[in-house]
């Protein structure tokens, strides 16, 4: 449940920009632990959840345990001044005071607020990387989208082929087994503190593969990994493939992808993959490939990622006692923060999933909890 109030006020206690995880994370502990009142969200999408609100493909889901990637707060929680398409365009940190621009979507009408302390929680999967190819492309006479925008006006029906196009390679890891049993929910259901337990050993399974990381410590581990991953990949993909699903790099040095039944697809006949190779261009209903590789094709779906190094783009954000904006600041400084979370330059400022917190192998919001903590 969440409620909105009148924006009415010019000065607020706290402005929090953004609503997926982390901020509706910092809504909710604010006023539990720290008994803030005078605080105010701003969300620039239709509704509160972040990317998981605005990435609706077939089969988006999670890599991370659920009862890891959850909040650790028990109970219904409701949420406070949630404001929605709103966006915060500017902030500008002067004398104790943030003085923040926002711009209502609906309207066009702009206005400024001011506040002591300024949360951002706009998040790095936000802005979708489009490919080289497709930005302003106006000759390809098909439909063409990102994964993370996607079109579901477009009725696929049943699909006479599908070719993949992938630039480089993955590991794929077996997927982990899912607690099925009755006895299982009922422990979750009844026994005090199982809950709490169960997320406590989640938390433990995946800090192993942080070692992974470990350029020392690490080679036994991944070594083991690398063969989980190779019997796996011989025993559900066709061997056609298997050279190109062999990762060509050292493992940690990418986030792993848990394989719910990718390779298993792989024998259906409509699929191709192309692998080793990308897109360079797109015409009429043919896409070319970088090795001449040419492909029909009626829809291209572009899973390009997202504009993670720009983290607060559109956003702007400047300080009387910085001479850059944070981006810049961040470009220049190798993104420092401490603790992820502040920012010299810029006080009174907290960066939720700041720079260097996205360690790839656990659960972002068990990070952003212990930000806000």
């Amino acid at each position: 449940m969440y409620t909105a109030y009148p924006d009415v006020k010019s000065h607020y206690g706290v402005i929090i920009v953004g609503s997926g995880l982390s901020g509706v994370a910092a809504n909710v502990q604010l006023k539990r632990k720290g008994g803030f009142q005078d605080v105010i969200c701003y969300e620039a999408e239709e509704d509160f959840g972040g990317t998981w609100a605005v990435n609706t493909f077939p089969g988006a889901a999670a890599d991370i345990p659920i009862s890891l990637y959850s909040y650790s707060v028990v109970g219904e929680q409701k949420l406070y001044n949630i404001h929605l398409r709103t966006a915060v365009e500017t902030a500008h940190y002067d004398q104790g005071i943030w003085t923040v621009r926002i711009r209502n979507l609906a309207t066009g009408e702009t206005a400024v607020k001011t506040c002591n302390i300024l949360i951002t929680a706009v998040g790095a999967l936000r802005t979708p990387l489009l490919p080289a190819f497709a930005v302003g492309n106006t000759t390809f006479e098909g439909k063409f989208w990102h994964s993370a925008r996607w079109d579901h006006s477009a009725i696929m029906g049943d699909v006479a082929s599908l070719t993949q196009v992938a630039r480089s390679r993955q590991s794929y890891i077996p997927p982990p087994p899912v607690p099925t049993h009755w006895l299982w929910f009922f422990l979750c259901r009844w026994v005090p503190f199982f809950l709490y337990f169960q997320r406590f050993c989640m938390l433990m399974g995946t800090e192993f593969f942080f070692v992974l990381s470990d350029i020392e410590k690490g080679v036994s581990r991944r070594a083991m990994i690398m063969r989980q991953i190779l019997t796996h990949m011989r025993k559900t993909a066709p061997a056609k493939y298997h050279a190109y699903l062999t990762p060509d790099f050292e493992l940690g040095g990418k986030r792993r992808v848990v394989d719910w039944g990718y390779m298993k697809s792989m024998h259906s006949p409509k699929f191709t993959l192309v692998q080793d190779d990308e897109v360079v261009s797109m015409d009429g209903l043919t896409v070319k490939t970088a090795k001449g590789v040419e492909i029909d094709a009626d829809i291209v779906i572009y899973s390009t990622g997202f504009e993670v190094h720009k983290y607060f783009a559109p956003f702007v954000v400047t300080s009387s006692q910085c001479d850059v904006d944070i981006s810049t600041h961040y470009r220049t400084t190798s993104a420092k923060a401490y603790r992820g979370t502040f920012v010299h330059g810029f006080p009174n400022l907290i960066t939720l999933f700041g720079p260097n917190v996205g360690t790839g192998h656990s659960s972002l919001v068990f990070t952003v909890e212990a930000q806000i903590a």
